[in-house]
């Protein structure tokens, strides 16, 4: 049975980013919203999945033990233009896989709890950081419009769901990224990105090293998502494989 849920709750699987990010946008957007929705999947009073719909991005986590025929039907009720989950829950729901990755972990020998030098007390320049994403070849187009992309973010940062990390070169933002979601459960690192014209320059592995410390300082564990070509950037920053992941696209969207 699939339950909406009223109130904020942690969830009881494993950390993943999947129940990181469930877990902040429950904090971030509460359960008063139209556009912000969140459901549980319960078996025997055992909550077995947990489904988070903002807009029409839908995100998935869910236990060993969840009722992929039911939570199908219901993700095909409610509709989505996006959905995220763990490879193994998205196979057993059947949709249609419209990309795949990897789930990295952060396992350093040692870890350090040192406060990043590059979190800036003042708001971020949330307009220099959208034109370094949108750049063709950084994210392109596949970030959302500006607008819905600054509420999002900020909505997340002022509830303490997300940190923003970025360097400024002569009044330009050449790299930054974040803690794209903050939980009790874990931290998940993303929008990692470096002007084109400053790469090569060790940028990228200075915001993820401040991110991971960040992370760290919370005792949480640290995540990201990458593709193949990534892997070994991301090893040698003390990350290892910890599973996959799949997104599949537009079904009965509203």
């Amino acid at each position: 049975m699939l339950r909406l849920l009223e109130g904020e709750i942690k969830l009881p699987f494993p950390p993943s980013p999947m129940t990181a990010e469930i877990e902040a946008l429950m904090k971030t957007y509460g359960f008063d919203t139209y556009f912000a929705l969140f459901w549980v999947q319960e078996k025997e009073g055992v909550i077995t999945a947990a489904v988070s719909k903002v807009d029409s991005h839908v995100t998935v986590a869910a236990g060993e033990a969840f009722d992929a025929a039911e939570l199908k039907e219901f993700l095909k009720i409610i509709g989505f233009s996006s959905l995220l989950g763990e490879k193994r829950v998205l196979k057993d729901l059947g949709f249609k896989i419209s990309e795949k990755g990897f789930i990295m972990i952060y396992n350093p020998v040692n870890i350090s709890k040192d406060v990043s030098r590059l979190q800036a007390s003042e708001e971020p320049p949330y307009g220099k950081i959208y034109e370094l994403l949108k750049r063709p070849r950084v994210f392109g187009g596949s970030i959302p419009a500006y607008d819905d992309w600054l509420c999002d973010v900020s909505a997340r940062v002022r509830r303490g769901c997300a940190e923003v990390l970025w360097r400024e070169i002569g009044g330009k933002c050449v790299s930054c990224g974040m803690l794209t979601f903050k939980s009790e459960s874990a931290a998940v690192i993303g929008a990692v990105a470096v002007h084109e014209d400053f790469r090569g320059r060790g940028f990228a592995c200075e915001i993820v090293r401040e991110l991971c410390a960040s992370g760290a300082a919370y005792g949480k564990p640290v995540f990201l998502t990458c593709r193949d070509d990534k892997i070994n950037f991301y090893k040698k920053l003390d990350f290892e494989i910890w599973g996959e992941f799949s997104l599949c696209s537009g079904v009965n969207d509203e």
